[in-house]
């Protein structure tokens, strides 16, 4: 993640990735008013994906996916990485959030990239919870196949 921005600020991204900041940056998010939630969501989008499996900054997207206004950025970078992100550690944690918060119909698209893949990701250490989070969220009648 690119380190500053204009006028030298750090950028959310590199913010997302140091722990103290992440701790941060969580806590802005749920007080940001809309428009400067949109400035975030617009700013983080292009490493939504990245900071899912980041140690720190699955935090920040997990909390982001809390927000209505971030649901169509945060289900975009999800989009066609479930299952990978099923089987990591931090991957997972977000995909399950993302299930939980999401409205109907971007959970069901995000949990429909398992169909095929439920035994795999239901092996997995990390993935197992996942199929379940899954399952509740959606009741995609796949799962149980």
């Amino acid at each position: 993640a690119e380190r500053a921005r204009a006028g030298g600020r750090v950028s959310l991204a590199a913010r997302a990735t140091e722990q103290k900041q992440s701790r941060l940056l969580q806590q802005e998010l749920v007080r940001m008013s809309d428009t400067q939630l949109q400035c975030a969501c617009e700013e983080l989008a292009p490493h939504l994906l990245e900071l899912a499996t980041h140690a720190f900054g699955n935090y920040v997207v997990s909390k982001l996916v809390t927000r209505s206004q971030a649901h169509a950025a945060v289900h975009s970078a999800l989009r066609g990485s479930v299952v990978p992100l099923l089987k990591h550690p931090q991957g997972s944690r977000v995909v399950q959030a993302a299930l939980a918060e999401l409205p109907a119909g971007e959970a069901a698209s995000l949990a429909g990239e398992l169909d095929g893949h439920v035994l795999e990701c239901a092996l997995d250490t990390h993935g197992s919870w996942g199929v379940c989070v899954a399952y509740s969220a959606t009741r995609a009648p796949f799962v149980l196949r």
